[in-house]
């Protein structure tokens, strides 16, 4: 393997409804899922209410329903998650731990590739995903 490339399938790839955690997928579904918790009082408030409403034109946060079931087309939901990016940045904590959450997941993936390929040196890590490129 010393200076070649290794071709692998990729540890994470099922779908988003059996894994892809940490994908722009995973992500925009839990700021989705944030926004209802912190709509129906179950979970800690976040700017994402706002910026999820205004993104989508929703009239309120309660129409974010309807539109999930609309269509279920994967993109649609990770076109979210750059939320989740704006809403750090303000230093909204829940977007921060679902950032870290992610972040966390796609260190996990690394780590199993270099113990399955038996890299124990330094080795290239190369990035790909929506969000990431």
């Amino acid at each position: 393997m010393d200076g070649g490339l290794c071709f692998l399938q990729l540890i994470d790839s099922i779908s988003p409804l059996l894994g892809d955690e940490g994908s722009g997928w995973a992500i925009g579904h839990e700021v989705c899922v944030s926004v209802a918790r912190a709509v129906d009082g179950l979970g800690p408030q976040t700017i994402l209410v706002e910026m999820v409403q205004e993104f989508l034109n929703l009239e309120n946060p309660q129409q974010l329903i309807p539109w999930t079931y609309k269509d279920l087309e994967w993109s649609r939901m990770a076109k979210i998650a750059t939320l989740a990016l704006r809403a750090h940045e303000k230093g909204d904590e829940v977007a921060t731990g679902i950032l870290e959450r992610a972040s966390t997941r796609l260190v996990e993936y690394a780590e199993c590739v270099a113990k399955k390929m038996k890299w124990e040196d330094e080795f290239t890590l190369v990035l790909n995903g929506s969000l990431i490129t």
